[in-house]
């Protein structure tokens, strides 16, 4: 089949790389894929025959008939039902011969919530809003309308089939992670001597972006490594990604005491390196409308480098092993992460065990092969 996986974002995010992943595997078993990205920048890879185009290069070849070789689209794969895709699905869409599927990772009306403001949101929910809206965002209308019309959806936690209409099929594809990148290994010194930590610093490291819905998370991070030095343990807190937010500055003051923020970091192999750093991988959080719906992607990547990892009792937390494969908390805050952190420090074989565990279930439960088998088969029978 000739597939185009749709992005809402670069390549180079973690749900592109999500994408790009699964398509890499679809290319093996036979499938023509196509990465179309908002931004641009055409490329190949030398190692593999899957396309990473532009929308514009996308919708001028599919035009010309020379997307796939004059066949037509299969499968239209919409990542998200933001509202860039689905103007992109408008612009190609008299091309698709098969049918649309969309992709959900997140409780969409939840993060459009957080980023419009309660107010903007109802109003575009009684048909007004800001126009144009945003891009990025899923139209609390227009998105559900899109889904509606779809002939299946992916889902990136069950949870989030709740939000798509009961006649549609939903299947759960899990993500993993670059094992090429992430795997279990001693800490480089050298990358800590880089960045001026002090030996015996207890490193925490989040990859990941900062935004509305997640921001009072973000912060609990910095309050547990300020609890942390506070009570005698030398912590520093790595963190990567950019934030997209007003941060008062006062708070921006105060995160900055006990944190290194790398900001956006283009080539994975880094952040392997930096993970391999961490004494402890931290997912702040609780449950609720924002976390039930999603699976952290930075998650695998946790898992798969083989250190403890400390999460909430919500979405992925619920198949986690307590003190086997993860630490769970029923509330992922400050004080809860400062707890949890000195409890692994202070128990060498609670440590050992969380980091074999987490590696175990990696490798159990998380593979690229095993989510791309279990797409190919809801392509043929959704």
């Amino acid at each position: 089949m000739n597939i185009i996986f749709a992005l809402y974002n670069r390549l180079e995010s973690n749900s592109g790389f999500h994408a790009w992943s699964l398509a890499q595997e679809l290319q093996k078993i036979g499938h023509n894929c196509v990465i179309a990205t908002p931004e641009g920048g055409d490329r190949t890879d030398p190692e593999s025959p899957l396309r990473v185009m532009g929308y514009d290069a996308v919708s001028a070849a599919a035009a010309e008939g020379s997307l796939f070789s004059g066949a037509e689209i299969d499968i239209f794969h919409a990542w998200t039902p933001r509202t860039v895709v689905t103007r992109f699905h408008a612009s190609v869409q008299k091309f698709i011969k098969g049918g649309t599927f969309v992709h959900l990772e997140d409780n969409e009306d939840e993060l459009a919530r957080a980023f419009l403001g309660e107010r903007m949101f109802a109003k575009t929910l009684a048909g007004g809003g800001p126009d144009p809206f945003p891009a990025k965002l899923t139209h609390p209308l227009h998105g559900q309308a899109f889904i509606a019309r779809a002939r299946g959806v992916t889902v990136i936690m069950d949870a989030l089939a709740e939000k798509v209409p009961h006649d549609i099929p939903t299947c759960c594809i899990w993500p993993a992670a670059d094992d090429k990148i992430f795997y279990p290994r001693p800490k480089p010194e050298a990358l800590r001597k880089k960045l001026g930590i002090s030996p015996g610093t207890c490193i925490l490291v989040y990859t990941g972006n900062g935004h509305p819905a997640n921001f009072r998370e973000l912060r609990s991070l910095y309050l547990a490594v300020h609890l942390l030095n506070r009570a005698g343990t030398p912590a520093k807190l790595i963190r990567t990604g950019q934030d997209y937010f007003r941060c008062p500055a006062g708070y921006k003051e105060w995160s900055e005491e006990h944190s290194i923020n790398l900001g956006f970091v283009k080539d994975r192999a880094e952040l392997g390196e930096l993970l391999a750093l961490a004494d402890v991988c931290v997912q702040p959080g609780s449950p609720g409308q924002f976390n039930d719906y999603r699976f952290p992607s930075k998650l695998p990547e946790f898992f798969a480098s083989g250190r403890p990892v400390i999460l909430p009792r919500t979405n992925i937390g619920h198949h986690i092993r307590h003190l086997e494969e993860g630490y769970l908390l029923d509330v992922a805050d400050g004080v809860a992460i400062c707890d949890a952190v000195l409890e692994i420090m202070a128990d060498k074989q609670l440590e050992k065990r969380l980091s074999t565990g987490a590696r175990a279930f990696y490798d159990n439960n998380l593979t690229w092969e095993k989510s791309a088998r279990k797409l190919n088969e809801f392509y043929g029978q959704a």
